[in-house]
């Protein structure tokens, strides 16, 4: 249809196979703009957002072929048939087509072009009431089209929708036995991403038994590294089969190359984080060994791993300095277990979540400070919903301060000591809202609206992590996320002193909060008689200290 974006892939095919484009809308705008007479009449049908008449296109079609037909690898017939009868009349006079490829959008999809391209472009037929009318008339006459040749076999179907948009795409880079492909599975049953190995695709051509998957093979049985382009469409195909249904991909074993991970953002995308699956040359070695006792796979040999991994190296290397330029690599450690291994990449894939949450919170933070004055009224509601609810003789601790102020590490030693249990709001927030689920979307519309949601009970007590605001910002910088350098982490300060202050006032008043100073050791400000021995003991843990 119009807007579907078939005149850009008829470029495309032109720059990569040598044919030659005619489009039939581009020659009816030429004879408008040659002021012939037949051009003011095709104005005047066009401006009704009417279809122009079945046999008027064709011969300027043919006249434009046989100029092209010494030089031309063949033809790309753009926007024609658009009736059968076109199509049979094409057949008789010129030749019958050896394919037909069928551009789909959504009709919205291409409204939107349209219109956008009316900004610029001019053109008397780019308003919204006309490009209505030429869709409907489009579907009408097409559809018996798209049948007619698919009856004869010809038809493919492309689907110009970007189904890749958006998507969470994970690099995972390791060398050959360092355990990646094993961490993969793992993410898959934890977080529901589709796991992409670009080894397993290679295999898989191999075994196919195609000219293709010969030449690899024997790429493979040397020790050397696939060409940089022969893997990206495969992957770029086996991820859109999965778009509609995946929380994200892992691409496991690309990019080799720093110019194949330039290729794969242009052509699909740009990754969110790198996992480099990290263990020394001679773990590697002696794990490939003991999987080619019983593999069979021809490249499992000493000498090959040997050569593989030389290659590995020497490509490697700048693809992790390049990624850790921008700061989406996480190293982890592959000599420990797969368990341990899995526990630190677990840490960054849900770093990642926080990340999410966390921007999405900053976006929405002008409607979370308005609902800050909902607190007191909402506060006497939660009052009356606690009296039947489930956790009425609950203790409940709030625990507040500063990104890196150290209150986590606290909670563990809480935990640790006295039993409770640790949740962090922000991170469940962060991780349901990345999600997708229906209570993801629903808290999402909450958030937007600056409302608060039910409240559960009336803790017993607030912990203040009281921490100097340059000491949370020389801790974060240290501890070297993406997101922390001195400005990026100096806003979210900011806004948490602003949302924060509010909120220690109104439990002040209510005799509840115990402000730490956690500019001390660890050890120091943890001894449980420097919280407040009487009304930790009495109030909250029980305990006879």
């Amino acid at each position: 249809g119009p807007g579907s974006g078939k005149g850009t892939q008829c470029e495309k095919v032109v720059a990569k196979y040598g044919f030659t484009h005619l489009s039939s809308g581009d020659l009816l705008r030429a004879e408008v703009s040659s002021g012939s007479e037949r051009g003011k009449q095709l104005a005047a049908i066009m401006e009704k957002g009417e279809l122009v008449p079945l046999d008027t296109v064709l011969d300027m079609i043919k006249e434009a072929m046989i100029a092209k037909a010494d030089t031309s690898k063949g033809f790309l017939i753009d926007g024609y048939p658009r009736e059968v009868r076109q199509g049979e009349e094409f057949e008789k006079k010129i030749g019958a087509p050896s394919l037909l490829l069928y551009i789909d959008a959504k009709a919205e999809t291409m409204v939107k072009r349209l219109m956008k391209r009316g900004e610029t472009s001019g053109r008397t037929d780019d308003n919204e009431e006309t490009i209505k009318k030429r869709l409907d008339l489009y579907y009408k006459a097409t559809e018996p089209v798209i049948a007619f040749y698919e009856g004869r076999g010809i038809v493919r179907k492309i689907d110009s929708e970007d189904k890749l948009k958006n998507s969470k795409i994970i690099f995972v880079v390791g060398g050959p036995g360092s355990g990646k492909g094993t961490q993969c599975e793992k993410i898959v049953e934890r977080y529901g991403f589709t796991h992409l190995s670009s080894g397993d695709l290679l295999r898989a051509e191999v075994s196919s038994g195609s000219e293709r998957g010969k030449q690899l093979a024997a790429i493979m049985e040397k020790g050397e590294l696939v060409p940089l382009d022969t893997i990206l469409n495969m992957i770029k195909e086996a991820m859109i089969a999965k778009a509609s249904t995946s929380k994200g991909f892992l691409i496991d074993g690309y990019p080799r190359e720093v110019r194949q991970g330039e290729e794969f953002e242009k052509k699909i995308g740009a990754p969110c984080l790198l996992l480099y699956i990290d263990a020394k040359a001679e773990t590697m070695l002696m794990r490939l060994i003991k999987r080619g006792e019983t593999s069979g796979r021809s490249d499992d040999t000493a000498q090959t791993i040997k050569n593989r991994l030389e290659l590995y190296y020497k490509a490697t290397e700048p693809v992790i300095a390049y990624y850790q330029g921008r700061g989406i690599v996480r190293k982890i450690n592959a000599e420990g277990s797969v368990d341990e291994v899995f526990s630190q990449v677990a840490n960054a894939i849900e770093s990642l979540h926080w990340a999410d949450g966390m921007r999405q919170g900053l976006k929405l933070w002008p409607e979370w400070r308005a609902s800050l004055n909902l607190l007191r009224t909402r506060y006497h509601l939660g009052l009356e919903l606690w009296a039947s609810c489930k956790l009425k003789d609950s203790k409940i601790i709030f625990i507040v301060g500063g990104p890196d102020s150290g209150k986590g590490t606290h909670c563990e030693k809480i935990v640790e000591k006295y039993g409770f249990a640790h949740l962090s709001s922000r991170r469940l927030l962060g991780v349901e809202v990345s999600s997708g689920s229906a209570r993801a979307k629903q808290l999402a519309a909450i958030m937007e609206k600056g409302e608060l949601g039910p409240l559960i009970g009336d803790p017993s007590l607030l912990l203040h992590m009281d921490t100097k605001a340059e000491t949370m910002v020389k801790r974060l910088i240290k501890r070297g996320r993406a997101d922390d350098n001195k400005e990026t982490v100096e806003k979210p300060l900011e806004l948490c002193y602003k949302a924060m202050d509010p909120v220690s006032a109104f439990y002040e008043g209510r005799g509840i909060v115990w402000k730490l100073s956690l500019s001390l050791s660890l050890s120091l400000s943890f001894d449980h008689k420097a919280y407040c021995p009487h009304r930790l003991s009495a109030r909250s843990f029980r305990v006879s200290e």
